[in-house]
């Protein structure tokens, strides 16, 4: 059932994320330690856990939420920026 709503909640993290110019910035790694509630120096619990996020997908399997987090971040960027270059 979590895993329906995962998607949409990470959207709308980064639609917050990127509306804040003071908000650190994030990477798929660090959504899912937010989502996780696990702390890091950048998003530390004394200021993190009091967010709506903070921990709202612990029951989730780590890799799983990093996993969709890096393709949300990958949607969410510019079109021209999405495509990495191939490296030889």
């Amino acid at each position: 059932m979590a895993l329906q709503f995962l998607r949409s909640d990470i959207k709308v993290f980064l639609r917050c994320q990127q509306a804040n110019p003071d908000a650190p910035p994030v990477n798929a790694r660090a959504i899912a330690r937010i989502l996780h509630g696990l702390t890091s120096p950048a998003f530390p619990t004394c200021t993190w856990s009091k967010h709506h996020f903070w921990g709202l997908y612990a029951d989730i399997d780590f890799h799983t939420v990093r996993r969709i987090a890096l393709e949300e971040v990958i949607a969410s960027r510019p079109h021209k920026l999405r495509l990495r270059p191939m490296l030889k």
